[in-house]
């Protein structure tokens, strides 16, 4: 890689990028928010989840339950709270509640970080 790096930088920053996505593989965040609640911790759940720096993340949210996006579906809140499912496969982590335990699960920093 090194080789490369001075006459072709991009390829290798290309290369690196494809390297982490097979190591990690793609995840894939669902949030899980009431229908009344589009604000708030909600869309602070939303946010983390956009913020992964995985490559070729992805993310859906909504009310979850019978919704049409497969991510979404079968998926609910919990304790009545806006919920995020971190998947990869459709095979998912425990779910979490928090914006500090989004960020951890999908390596994403946050103003607190």
């Amino acid at each position: 890689m090194t080789a490369l790096a001075e006459p072709a930088p991009r390829a290798v920053g290309w290369g690196l990028v494809a390297a982490s996505a097979l190591l990690v593989g793609p995840l894939e965040v669902a949030v899980v928010i009431d229908a009344d609640a589009r604000d708030g911790e909600s869309r602070d759940l939303v946010d983390v989840a956009f913020a992964s720096n995985s490559p070729g993340t992805v993310v859906a949210w909504g009310i979850g339950r019978d919704d049409d996006q497969a991510l979404l579906r079968d998926r609910s809140m919990i304790g009545g709270q806006a919920t995020a499912y971190v998947c990869r496969g459709f095979v998912c982590d425990a779910p979490v509640t928090g914006v500090t335990e989004l960020a951890a699960l999908v390596r994403a920093r946050t103003a607190s970080s």
